[in-house]
């Protein structure tokens, strides 16, 4: 079971050129796909925190991106802005994430709820409004098998590939079957391509020049089972 589980969060290897960092050089900051970045931004658990990524996107686009957040543990968000549109709303079904427009972006970080929200999915063809999804992955927050994570991420690449991983050093380095507790990771849908990705990383991460240790006092985590 702990071989599928690192096959399943395996990536594909894309060259570093088309790979880009949002946001900052520590915790709050994911790596994208430079071409799968769209206009169209949902953005779900922001906190209260200053939202350096979604202020990185609004530079990129000179202030012409649409972005919607969503958090309801905060009343307001800190960033205001003629495109931005805050939601006091927390998610926990693929139905509250309300997207409502097509090849968008998603960014997610909702402390364990990712679990229950993409295990309720049943017609993957939702997947399909989604271009590109980074997500932070909390094992260490709900008690579940590595069967049960096991199904989400079979769900997640039968639509996706996934281009890219990062232990959160936060957490625990090998606390969950020897994997970091929490992981970021991203994955592209794969109506993005026009051929399919065949070639799986070879490389041991972080990558140099995009990676960066969300907690700058610790080093970062090295992910190498593939390998191995």
């Amino acid at each position: 079971m702990i071989e599928k589980f690192k096959e399943n969060l395996t990536p594909y290897f894309v060259e570093d050129k088309y790979k880009m960092r949002v946001g900052p050089p520590r915790d709050g900051g994911y790596v994208i796909l430079r071409e799968d970045l769209t206009p169209m931004i949902y953005s779900y658990g922001v906190g209260d925190h200053t939202p350096e990524a979604e202020i990185h996107l609004l530079q990129l686009y000179n202030g012409r991106c649409k972005i919607e957040m969503f958090d309801g543990t905060i009343k307001k968000c800190s960033l205001e802005h003629p495109n931005v549109k805050f939601h006091s709303n927390n998610v926990y079904t693929f139905e509250d994430l309300s997207i409502t427009q097509s090849n968008v972006n998603v960014f997610m970080d909702i402390e364990g709820c990712e679990f229950e929200l993409f295990d309720g999915v049943k017609d993957l063809s939702v997947f399909d409004s989604i271009r590109q999804l980074s997500v932070e992955i909390h094992f260490s927050f709900i008690d579940k098998s590595l069967e049960e994570w096991n199904s989400v991420f079979e769900k997640l690449n039968e639509k996706f590939y996934l281009v890219h991983i990062h232990g959160n050093n936060h957490s625990s380095f090998d606390g969950f079957h020897g994997l970091p507790s929490v992981i970021e990771v991203t994955y592209v849908n794969k109506n993005s391509f026009l051929r399919p990705l065949t070639e799986k990383e070879f490389r041991a991460y972080p990558l140099q020049g995009l990676d960066a240790p969300c907690l700058l006092s610790k080093s970062d985590i090295p992910l190498t089972w593939w390998c191995e």
